[in-house]
């Protein structure tokens, strides 16, 4: 979905997720999040539950921001604060540079 957005012209992609925590899971979700922000350049902010269900699922945070295949940000994983917030300056430029050099994007 995210290439297609991207083809389209979008910049920024938002992925609110309720990702439950598995062993190792951390590791594939990272390196899921660069390949769509580095094959497609942009900016990939990916925001994640964090705290219990109330029963057996466990979600573990870690929301980050990938700006064309970098992680620029991420919060800690299994924290115990109730609410977190980061941020990150993106200059656009770099998004529309990086697109420029893709021989799929450019002209």
């Amino acid at each position: 979905m995210h290439v297609d957005l991207g083809l389209d012209g979008v910049e920024i992609v938002s992925n609110g997720s309720g990702s439950h925590h598995e062993l190792r899971k951390l590791r594939a979700r990272l390196q899921l999040i660069k390949n769509a922000s580095l094959r497609n350049g942009g900016v990939y902010v990916y925001s994640n539950l964090t705290g219990c269900d109330g029963g057996r699922i466990y979600f573990d945070g870690a929301s980050l921001i990938s700006l064309n295949g970098k992680i620029i940000t991420q919060l800690p994983q299994f924290s115990v604060k109730e609410v977190e917030v980061d941020l990150a300056a993106v200059d656009m430029d770099m998004v529309r540079r990086y697109r420029t050099t893709m021989n799929s994007r450019a002209l």
